[in-house]
């Protein structure tokens, strides 16, 4: 399970979810490589994105649910360089939020 901040236009709210890891395996350019994959359900709402229009039979034409879908790969660095794949895993999942 991960938790980490999530920020959309400056407003941070905590989630976690799981994450599924595939691997290690050699990817077709012969480098070791993790597949990391993730999903998670956001309310909008949470972040200030509040815009909607109601269509005419009364329903809201954007919804307050957002899924948020990861597909990632995490390359092992070469051993010239002194990372191993473990380090690069972390990287994938300590990347700077958008």
């Amino acid at each position: 399970m991960i938790e980490s901040d999530f920020t959309i236009k400056g407003i941070t709210n905590k989630v976690s979810f799981p994450i599924d890891v595939q691997g290690p395996f050699k990817d077709p350019t012969q480098n070791i490589t993790l597949g990391l994959k993730a999903e998670f359900t956001i309310d909008r709402f949470d972040y200030g994105l509040q815009f909607n229009k109601t269509m005419d039979n009364g329903e809201l034409f954007i919804g307050r649910e957002v899924k948020i879908k990861i597909r990632a790969l995490a390359v092992e660095k070469s051993p010239t360089d002194g990372r191993h794949l473990g380090d690069a895993f972390r990287l994938a999942l300590e990347l700077p939020s958008v």
